[in-house]
């Protein structure tokens, strides 16, 4: 018995390292599936979104604080994103565009607590 181990021993260790192989190699990719789907849940959360993404939300909607926007076009953005499900843009709550917009058009949900909280305070 002694001799067929010893004459069948390098096929017996090949088996045996392709069992581990395989072992250590199914843990490896469930590490990194685990590890993937981590990143894309903060990603989701933080709100960065791939550059090829279908969402209305993240297709030149995006405008950047320092363009100056008119009244009428910052409102009607509002109530486009409103329309659509979304919140409004984040422009309408700054304190130069407080008092251009028309808060009554606006649902209950999406306006300040009290606009006129913030006039002449501290926004801090």
């Amino acid at each position: 018995m002694i001799d067929w181990m010893l004459t069948n021993y390098q096929r017996n260790y090949q088996f045996l390292s392709k069992a581990v192989t395989n072992m250590t190699g199914n843990q490896w990719r469930l590490l990194a599936t685990q590890s993937q789907l981590g990143i894309n849940l903060w990603k989701a959360m933080l709100g960065v979104f791939p550059p090829g993404g279908s969402s209305g939300e993240q297709q030149g909607e995006v405008v950047a604080s320092g363009s100056a926007s008119t009244a009428a076009s910052l409102e009607s953005r509002a109530t486009e994103r409103l329309k659509r499900g979304f919140a409004p843009p984040r422009e309408i709550y700054d304190v130069q565009n407080r008092g251009r917009i028309d808060w009554s058009s606006l649902p209950d949900w999406a306006r300040p607590v009290d606009p006129d909280l913030f006039e002449g305070g501290h926004e801090g």
